[in-house]
């Protein structure tokens, strides 16, 4: 039975990726969801999914996370390659297998024909590989960083404290919602009932009201808010690996979003410059 205790706990760990400063996975997973935006290259965006299954190798993750996320991530990918394989609307399209005819009796007329579109397929994976990427490297900063350190990063970032300190419960919720959850399910099979039934939703959401209306008596009464500056036990301090890592990553970044944003310029006819036609070949080749 699958334990979501264990699961979603975050944290402990000694490897290279557990101690790298919180600050330097958020920015990295905020940059690769912005630039990831730009990339159409199925090949480029396989590798930065290998990337962030390697990291997760790297961080030696129990098996059973390692089990979830490869399980995530390939339904993620077959939902989005079948979906747009059967559906995809744009033209050209080259059918590359016929499923349904349309001279089928019955199903034929109704359907009109049902194919798998290459095209479809290319774009399917190409939205698959994407949510696949971003799946596996936010997999891998929850696993390997702790929710009070997470925390803490978050507000030196710059984000407000109380949007952080929302994200963070939320995230420490997850396992006693799947807990609770459970809980019900069990009870409902132990009466005789379904294990999948709406009703099950309103024990759910009744205990995450109640649980919420707790937290939030319990946040107030410890005077939330109440000055503008709060201190940490502990700071956060960038090593000069960190440092340049950083740096080199946001570098390549706005490389990558200028040499797009410029060959798309040019490909609607916004902008050209002879100059640029190197970054053009580039972009339209490998990006």
């Amino acid at each position: 039975m699958l334990n979501w205790q264990e699961l979603t706990r975050t944290g402990a760990g000694t490897t290279l990726i557990h101690r790298l400063d919180p600050r330097v996975k958020i920015s990295m997973l905020l940059i690769t969801g912005f630039v990831i935006i730009f990339l159409d290259n199925p090949a480029l965006l396989a590798i930065m999914l290998a990337v962030g299954a390697a990291g997760m190798l790297i961080a030696r993750l129990p098996l059973m996370k390692l089990k979830v996320a490869v399980v995530v991530v390939l339904l993620g990918l077959w939902g989005a390659v079948f979906s747009q394989a059967l559906f995809y609307e744009q033209v050209p399209r080259t059918v590359m297998l016929t499923l349904i005819a349309p001279e089928l009796p019955v199903l034929g007329p109704l359907t009109k024909g049902l194919y798998v579109y290459h095209e479809g397929v290319i774009y399917g994976l190409r939205q698959g590989l994407r949510m696949a990427a971003m799946t596996t490297l936010g997999l891998l900063v929850c696993w390997t960083t702790d929710t009070r350190l997470l925390l803490l990063g978050l507000v030196r970032l710059r984000m407000p404290y109380s949007l952080a300190f929302m994200a963070v419960t939320a995230v420490r919720f997850i396992p006693i919602l799947m807990q609770e959850t459970m809980q019900v399910v069990s009870a409902s099979t132990m009466r005789g009932g379904s294990r999948l039934s709406i009703r099950l939703l309103s024990p759910i959401l009744a205990n995450c009201l109640r649980r919420a209306g707790t937290l939030a008596v319990a946040v107030e009464s410890r005077a939330f808010r109440s000055q503008d500056r709060r201190t940490y036990l502990e700071e956060l301090c960038f090593t000069p690996g960190e440092k340049m890592f950083l740096s080199v990553y946001i570098l390549l970044a706005v490389i990558v979003i200028l040499s797009k944003t410029s060959y798309i310029c040019y490909q609607y006819g916004l902008y050209y410059a002879s100059s640029l036609r190197p970054v053009y070949e580039i972009a339209r080749s490998y990006l």
